[in-house]
């Protein structure tokens, strides 16, 4: 059975192979950095790295969240569209809360994505 995916389109109870749960998965990771690029066009000319972080960012705060979250408009962006990587990676690692609450799992994924900020190949 295929894990890896969920979201409103996914129908409860029905079963993916492995094959369609990844093909599903990097479908919405090229999905996560084209918007990424479009958000942030200085991403296009970015490292892959870089590139890959603030992807991983928006894949996990999703697609359709990014404006009720604030992405669009936040000080992480800024930082990102001006070039400045260090202050986006401190940036990043604000992210960290669910429900207001602090989560030990995105404190540890935005250390790894603040870590592909300051990448410089």
């Amino acid at each position: 059975m295929g894990v890896g995916c969920t979201g409103p389109d996914i129908k409860k109870g029905v079963k993916w192979t492995q094959e369609k749960a990844d093909s599903e998965l990097n479908r919405r990771a090229a999905e996560a950095l084209a918007d990424a690029v479009r958000l942030s066009p200085i991403l296009e000319t970015a490292n892959e790295s870089r590139q890959a972080a603030v992807a991983s960012f928006i894949f996990n705060v999703g697609l359709g969240n990014q404006k009720r979250i604030g992405y669009i408009y936040s000080t992480f962006r800024k930082k990102i569209d001006a070039g400045d990587w260090i202050g986006a990676a401190e940036q990043i690692k604000k992210w960290n809360r669910v429900s207001s609450v602090v989560n030990n799992g995105l404190i540890n994924r935005r250390r790894i994505e603040a870590q592909l900020l300051l990448k410089k190949v």
